[in-house]
Formats: structure tokens, C-alpha cells, sequence
């Protein structure tokens, strides 16, 4: 599993986008601990052990960012008591708890990124499923706070929204925005905030992990045989400068690479796991 790059504005460098993730209740994991992530990953285990549901964790928080991704991916996997850890009580809950790197855009040269921490809590029903707490926030509180700065969360039942903080400060903690208390009808119970309120000028923590996890693609289905939908003909339209997850533009990323003189590189990658590989094409 490899962790998608963000760009640390203060230095030019790459950076892994994940720090860690913890799961409860979530498909096969009672609670996973805190799992640190590397820009690298390799998932290893017997078949059953839990290494595809890490996937669909992170296939969840990508669908926090688009506004019917959500309820859709919990209906295509059976429903919400199916993502629940079958051990868990009748009125459990489902957690996610991701932790990721992030650096404001104004951030002066050199500052280390935030630990920004999004945790997702949904609440399941025969009837469906609902966001039952949500909040992102610093994961570690900064002097003089004995708290960690929130951006999002839900305080005695309702959320709470800090409107535009001064993150991009060169000292110190973020300095506290305009607090605001949002009706509860004002969001949509089945749906993250991130696809509710995501301006970037007003919310640019929330639209930076909108942003990211939109960015993210899973590759779980290499069916590249003979009858494969990727072998027919692809439509113009498709992009050329990133494989999609269905895998119908792999001609078009193919021929860029060729065109870019990065094919022969992409070969003698491939030469380490099969020495008689010669070309790549669809």
C-alpha cells in the first residue's frame, strides 16, 4: 500500500500524506491500535486477517469528501451493520481515527508540519447510519492551550465550527477564529462535513482534507485478461496523467509514458519481478 505525497509548501519537498490510522468496530477490527503508516506500506497476512478492510477504511475517508460517496459506499457494502465488527454490542459505534501532515500555504520556511487529526464516528441502526461525532482537529494541544486546537467537532451534541484561524502565524499556537454553533439540521446526519462546508477562505483545514482524500485512488481490481474492459477501446475523454481506479485509461497512461521517454525506465523496474517483460501496452 503506497501512502499518497503531499507537497510541504514551507520546503519543496514531498511528504506522506497519512501519519496513522485506528479503527473500532470497523469490519474485522475490534480496536487496531494506532497503525503508523510510512509513505511505503506492505500489508501481510493469511486471507481473512484484515488487510483489505485497512483499504476500505481509507476507501471510507476518501468518500467523506464528495457529498453522496458516503451513504453510497455503505449501501454497495451491504449496509451499515455489515461494516461493524460482528463481536460488537448491539449499540456500538463504527470509528475511524486518522492522523496526517499538513502545512498552512503561508507557513513560514521551515516549519514542521501539523499533526491534523480527523475522527469520524458513526452510529449504526437496522434503518441505515448516521455521523454520530466528527472532528478535526491539531492532535496535540500547543502552550498555552491544555487542549488541542479544533477546527471541527461536535461540543455537548452540537457542532462547532472555528471560522478561518490565523494558522499561518510563524510562532505559537493558531490563533482561535470566530467560534460558531451550527443547527443541527444545518448538516446532513449521513454525511461528513467535509462535504459541507469546504471553503477554502473560511474552512482551509477542512477544504485541504477534502482536497487530499479526493486525491486518493485505489487499485483493488487487476482484471487485465484477454475479455477485460480495458483491452477495448478507450474514449478520448479519459485523462492521461493519472490511472484511474477502473483502469480504462491505461492506454492513455501508457502512451504518455512512452511519449515521455519513461517507458524503457518502467520496463527495467519490471525486469526486477519478471526478467522476459520487454514492452508494456494494452
Amino acid at each position: 500500500m503506497r501512502v499518497q505525497t503531499v507537497l510541504n509548501t514551507t520546503s519543496g519537498d514531498m511528504m506522506a500524506f497519512f501519519r496513522s490510522l485506528r479503527l473500532t468496530n470497523f469490519l474485522s477490527f475490534e480496536d487496531s491500535g494506532e497503525l503508523d503508516l510510512r509513505p511505503l506500506n506492505l500489508l501481510i497476512g493469511a486471507n481473512g486477517s484484515g488487510k483489505s478492510n485497512l483499504l476500505e477504511s481509507i476507501a471510507l475517508l476518501k468518500a467523506t469528501a464528495v457529498g453522496g460517496d458516503l451513504p453510497q459506499l455503505i449501501n454497495d457494502g451491504g449496509g451499515a451493520t455489515e461494516w461493524r465488527w460482528k463481536g460488537a454490542g448491539k449499540g456500538a459505534n463504527i470509528g475511524v481515527d486518522a492522523c496526517v501532515n499538513y502545512v498552512p500555504v503561508k507557513s513560514p520556511p521551515g516549519r514542521t508540519p501539523l499533526a491534523l487529526r480527523h475522527l469520524l464516528t458513526l452510529s449504526v441502526s437496522r434503518s441505515g447510519f448516521s455521523v454520530a461525532d466528527e472532528a478535526i482537529e491539531n492532535k496535540e494541544s500547543q502552550p498555552p492551550h491544555d487542549r488541542p486546537y479544533f477546527y471541527f467537532r461536535y461540543e455537548n451534541g452540537w457542532p462547532t465550527l472555528n471560522v478561518n484561524p490565523q494558522t499561518e502565524q510563524q510562532n505559537g499556537p493558531p490563533v482561535p477564529g470566530s467560534s460558531r454553533r451550527l443547527q443541527k439540521e444545518d448538516l446532513d446526519p449521513t454525511k461528513s462535513v467535509l462535504s459541507q462546508r469546504n471553503d477554502p477562505d473560511i474552512y482551509p483545514e477542512l477544504a485541504y482534507l477534502r482536497a487530499q482524500y479526493e486525491r486518493i485512488a485505489l487499485y483493488t481490481d487487476w482484471t487485465l485478461g484477454r475479455a477485460a474492459r480495458v483491452r477495448g477501446p478507450q474514449s478520448a475523454a479519459y485523462r492521461e496523467d493519472r490511472l484511474q481506479e477502473d483502469f480504462l485509461n491505461l492506454g492513455h497512461v501508457i502512451k504518455r509514458l512512452q511519449q515521455g521517454g519513461l517507458a524503457d525506465a518502467l520496463i527495467e523496474h519490471l525486469q526486477r519481478f519478471s526478467p522476459t517483460i520487454r514492452d508494456v501496452g494494452v
